[in-house]
């Protein structure tokens, strides 16, 4: 067995680095604290006084990326947590889902979309049930559907209904019939408004056109 004093080099780096493990956990949980108090430079010191003791220390990198979100200063947040996921292989901590989420959330807010979705899947890849991954790609999809304008107005809304034949009183006479074409070019020129009389076969007398349904497509 080899003595605790003539421990190779490497070796007594792994002992000192597991050994200050506890330590670092707890100045890890007081940055937390610190952050949610918004106190975020102190959070950010004592971060860095926990990688003194384990600077591998992935948790300690997220919550430094978190720190800097914090402060909108997401190029600082996208890196600590680029080395949070670094030191950890993909599944091998329960909490890695929240890196993924973390810097999805940092990439959306810079402007970097595309990359913020790739972040925000590989979370529920991690975490299938991850209810914050999944509210930000449904926010994403319903601002997607949004940005899209729906189609133009038909410039002849009628255009898809059965033809017509009315007959309307135009400079007090009778004029027509007249189809959907003619009927729209008679509003175009102002010859038909809302008080035209109009009449078609089935009507029991004539009546102003905007008391008929299917005019007010093209009295609009």
């Amino acid at each position: 067995m080899t003595e605790e004093g003539k421990k190779k080099p490497e070796e007594k780096k792994h002992k000192f680095l597991f050994s200050n493990a506890p330590n670092a956990e707890k100045l890890r949980l007081e940055g937390v604290e610190f952050r949610k108090q918004g106190n975020y430079e102190q959070a950010l010191a004592t971060y860095a006084k926990a990688l003194e003791l384990t600077p591998n220390n992935a948790r300690v990198y997220s919550n430094i990326g978190t720190a800097y979100w914090s402060q909108k200063n997401y190029e600082m947040a996208i890196y600590n947590l680029n080395r949070a996921i670094e030191l950890k292989p993909t599944g091998q901590l329960p909490d890695e889902g929240d890196y993924y989420y973390n810097r999805g959330a940092a990439y959306k807010e810079s402007g970097k979309i595309d990359f913020a979705i790739l972040d925000f899947k590989k979370a529920l890849e991690l975490n299938p049930d991850h209810a914050l991954a999944i509210d930000e790609l449904n926010k994403i999809n319903a601002e997607d559907k949004n940005s899209t304008p729906p189609p133009l107005p038909s410039a002849k809304p009628w255009k898809n209904l059965p033809p017509v034949q009315y007959y309307a009183g135009i400079n007090e006479q009778q004029a027509g019939p007249f189809g959907w074409e003619e009927l729209d070019g008679l509003v175009k020129k102002g010859e038909l408004t809302d008080n035209t009389l109009v009449w078609k076969e089935g009507f029991a007398d004539w009546v102003d056109a905007n008391s008929v349904d299917e005019l007010k497509v093209i009295l609009k």
